[in-house]
């Protein structure tokens, strides 16, 4: 599949890792063998998926894992690195966050309403070493059904995220 990909998308390894200060937490979740049930579709291995466009500002794209064909992206630029997702069959590239808290808080609130149990969150949190369960959950239950403004809300608790961990 190394053929359908991007140029500037290369593979992802605990070396380039370390080189980028990355939490070893966070890159012992992206590498564990072994994930918690939850996970199964939504953090598939990142060669079960490719990237057919990657922007000029992109010096470099890491896949972390896959869903759905589309890849989860460790994105690096000249003014640091980022967290997104590239498609398999859309020219764009989503920016999701500035740090892997916030790329996991995505993760944890689109399982939260998926519906997987409260339980099985508590212990993906922790395997992933996630430290805003409850900060997801509550945002979930109180925007959940705010069509309109719920991107935009969940993008604002991301930052938030962000700040606090940069």
């Amino acid at each position: 599949m190394d053929d359908l990909h991007h140029p500037k998308v290369s593979p992802f390894d605990r070396n380039i890792a370390a080189s980028l200060n990355l939490q070893p937490a966070f890159i012992d979740f992206v590498f564990a063998e072994s994930k918690p049930a939850c996970f199964d579709f939504r953090c598939e291995p990142a060669e079960n998926g490719w990237t057919c466009f990657i922007p000029d500002e992109i010096d470099v794209a890491y896949p972390l894992w896959s869903a759905n064909a589309d890849q989860t992206l460790l994105l690096v630029r000249s003014d640091g690195c980022y967290y997104g997702h590239g498609y398999h069959d859309d020219p764009t590239v989503a920016y999701v966050s500035r740090t892997s808290q916030g790329l996991l808080a995505e993760l944890f609130i689109a399982m939260y309403e998926s519906e997987t149990e409260i339980s099985e969150l508590q212990n993906a949190a922790e395997f992933a070493s996630f430290r805003y369960l409850n900060a997801c959950i509550d945002f979930s239950k109180k925007h959940g059904a705010d069509f309109r403004n719920y991107y935009q809300l969940r993008e604002r608790l991301i930052a938030e995220i962000d700040e606090e961990r940069l």
